[in-house]
């Protein structure tokens, strides 16, 4: 019986490590990493991949590349037809041309059902990402993959301050439900296909967003497409309750000014006339890489590189 265990655990283990590039390239993606370790016997089978890089494909926009100290892909045996991708160590995450961004996870799995009866799930717990306005902490967050889009729920995320310290308390809950209008055809570069997918009248729908922290909560829609230079562009629109508590909370953080305060507090007195007690509908848009809320630019963007 354990030889019989142990030949099936092998077979497993060897098609787990044959077959982790072939099934990353039929989705467009391709791996690369260094000899894979066995392990899980004879519980499950396990592959663990050191510095381990997965890099998308031309249909993805922008282009991304996941590199991991490690990635282990197990199937158990009770659940032969569910596996698992975890990522432990250094990690970093690039979007097109631009540096890597490193992070690391407590927890960060890929839970995939093989017989396809099942969506995908990705999950992490207590991410540190080094960005360089300094360290954004996230106490969890789960992605949904769809066929045509994506959803995706944060919560206890912190971000800093114009001092690179977090802004404190850090915001309860981001939650944002996407989907493509048109699917990206694969072209022989990432800049090829953007272009084909905007001149197709391609655009990222942006269907339920809903952001909480504190008295401030937020929710809209908004439209995300490439302008002439491939770049991001947004026009949206945002409903919010508790936008002036929220500004007290900024100016208390250090986030915000109290001239910057007080200019957006008569901004938002304005806008808020019309709508009396209900939420203040805001517009957003995002255009030169520049953020605008009601017309009032709050952000400026690290354009994309797609060379």
């Amino acid at each position: 019986m354990v030889i019989a265990d142990t030949v099936i655990w092998a077979i497993a283990c060897r098609r787990l490590d044959d077959g982790a590039r072939d099934a990353a390239a039929a989705a467009g993606w391709s791996l690369s990493a260094d000899p894979a370790r066995w392990r899980g016997w004879p519980v499950a089978a396990e592959i663990v991949l050191p510095n381990a890089t997965l890099r998308s494909g031309p249909d993805i926009i922008p282009p991304l590349a996941w590199t991991a100290g490690t990635q282990t892909l197990r199937l158990g045996a009770l659940h032969p037809t569910c596996l698992t991708i975890s990522a432990a160590g250094p990690q970093s995450v690039a979007l097109a041309d631009s540096p890597p961004l490193a992070f690391t996870a407590s927890r960060l799995t890929a839970t995939l059902d093989l017989t396809g009866a099942d969506p995908a799930v990705i999950a992490a717990t207590d991410l540190n990402i080094a960005a360089p306005s300094g360290p954004i902490r996230i106490g969890s967050i789960r992605l949904d993959p769809r066929p045509d889009g994506l959803a995706t729920l944060l919560s206890t995320v912190s971000l800093p301050g114009s001092d690179g310290q977090p802004i404190q308390p850090p915001i309860d809950s981001l939650h944002v439900v996407a989907r493509l209008s048109t699917p990206v055809v694969p072209m022989p570069t990432a800049a090829e296909s953007a272009e084909r997918w905007r001149t197709a009248g391609g655009h990222l729908d942006i269907d339920d967003a809903a952001l909480a922290w504190g008295p401030l909560a937020v929710t809209g829609t908004a439209t995300l497409t490439l302008d002439p230079a491939l770049q991001p562009a947004l026009t949206g629109h945002l409903a919010a309750t508790g936008l002036f508590a929220g500004l007290d909370r900024l100016v208390a953080t250090g986030a915000l000014t109290a001239s910057g305060a007080l200019a957006t507090r008569g901004m938002l007195t304005i806008l808020a006339a019309p709508s009396g007690a209900g939420p203040v509908i805001l517009p957003i848009t995002v255009q030169n890489s520049t953020v605008s809320v009601a017309r009032i630019p709050v952000l400026r963007l690290v354009p994309l590189r797609w060379d």
